[in-house]
């Protein structure tokens, strides 16, 4: 049953979510593209589901969701209607393009969830992460072998994986979603 895999993946997210704690955020751009932040807010980040920064937005003051895709952006609008989250942005644009302006204005963040297409990420998508040297980072992948490049680049950049969790969403398939955590060393390199 799809959703119950759902489920299993939001829990585990959920997991996650436990050691990020509150976090603040001033929001005083009225442009609607970026959002001012300094040292201790909360930015979320992501790609193609962009429905688990909702997951976010009760530890959050300010969650940010960037997808390509226009539809999915209106529901996760939607959702956040529906659910009287009140915390949530979401951006319809190409969340390589997003992040590397936003790094290039010297926005921060806390927390950046990643969750990229089966392709992974980009080089250009994970330097930008780097220089907005987030404290977390949460990378849900579909496809591990692209997951462990990303986290290669990501480990270069400074960043130390604390933990996996698998989750089935297809069973009897070959098909597993993994969300991983990882956090900024002391002596980051972003």
């Amino acid at each position: 049953m799809k959703s119950m895999s759902v489920k299993k993946l939001f829990g585990a997210l959920a997991m996650l979510l436990v050691t990020i704690g509150s976090a603040g955020c001033d929001d005083d751009d009225k442009s609607g593209r970026h959002l001012e932040l300094s040292e201790n807010e909360c930015e979320v980040v992501q790609g193609s589901s962009i429905t688990i920064g909702l997951t976010a937005s009760g530890r959050a003051k300010q969650v940010v969701g960037v997808e390509l895709n226009r539809d999915a952006v209106r529901d996760a609008i939607g959702n956040a209607r529906h659910n009287n989250v009140k915390n949530a942005r979401f951006f319809a644009a190409d969340a390589t393009q997003w992040i590397t302006e936003a790094a290039a204005a010297g926005q921060r963040a806390d927390v950046i969830f990643m969750d990229p297409p089966r392709e992974g990420s980009t080089p250009q998508f994970i330097e930008s992460v780097a220089r907005m040297a987030p404290k977390r980072v949460v990378y849900v992948s579909c496809n591990p072998e692209t997951m462990a490049r990303d986290l290669a680049l990501l480990t270069a950049k400074g960043y130390r994986a604390e933990g996996f969790t698998p989750v089935d969403l297809f069973p009897q398939t070959a098909h597993c979603e993994v969300v991983g955590a990882l956090t900024r060393s002391q002596k980051s390199k972003g």
